[in-house]
Parts: structure tokens; C-alpha cells; sequence
């Protein structure tokens, strides 16, 4: 149950219905990251979406061979859905500033989900 009320709290999902919440959580799974871990690289290809539970992460972009933060996102905050809903690579890397436990969504799975519930 508490997944289903966090899931509720994220603005991206605060419109689902019970049922669409009750199938958003069948395709997470938590992940946990120490500070420093990158959780992707830019130009990689996405095939998850995440949501963070706790801590916080930087989204980074190169820039002449250094690195730029360009965000720092915290609880509740969502990253990488447009690599999974647009099927491109990664557009920057996020790295985790502090100990972080996240939601990874499948991004096949959640394509089908969209697919399949046209009013998502």
C-alpha cells in the first residue's frame, strides 16, 4: 500500500486511477544507489524511467569534455522517461549526490501500459 500512496504523491502520476497505480507498480522495482553511482551515462541508450524515493541526484551534461550540472532532483521527482517514451539515448547522465533509493520502471512494460490504457 505504501508504494501505491508515494506512486499517488509523484506529479506525473497524481492522475491515475487506483487500477492504473495498481499496474504502475507490477512494473517497478527498487533500486538503491550510493553517492557517486551513476545510474546512467549520457548517449546510452534508456530502457527504464526512475523515481526517487529518497536522496537526491544530479542530471550532468558534457560540455567541451567537462562536466555541467544542470539539476539536482529529489524525492518525488522522475527522470529518464524520455529515453523510454521516445526510444532515444540518454540526453545527459544522473549521477546520485547522496544515497538514493529509487523506483525503475520498465519502459517497455510502461509503453504497453500506455498502449493499452489510452487515457494515460
Amino acid at each position: 500500500m505504501e508504494i501505491l500512496i508515494f506512486l499517488k504523491k509523484v506529479p506525473l502520476f497524481s492522475s491515475f486511477e487506483l487500477e492504473d497505480l495498481l499496474g504502475l507498480k507490477e512494473i517497478t522495482a527498487t533500486r538503491s544507489c550510493k553517492a557517486g553511482d551513476f545510474i546512467f551515462h549520457e548517449g546510452e541508450s534508456g530502457s527504464h524511467a526512475y523515481i526517487i524515493v529518497s536522496g537526491c541526484v544530479e542530471v550532468i551534461k558534457a560540455d567541451a569534455g567537462r562536466e555541467k550540472i544542470i539539476a539536482t532532483l529529489e524525492k518525488t521527482a522522475y527522470f529518464g522517461e524520455m529515453a523510454i517514451i521516445e526510444n532515444e539515448p540518454r540526453s545527459a547522465a544522473v549521477r546520485a549526490k547522496s544515497d538514493c533509493v529509487l523506483l525503475s520502471i520498465d519502459g517497455f512494460e510502461f509503453r504497453t501500459m500506455i498502449k493499452t490504457h489510452a487515457e494515460l
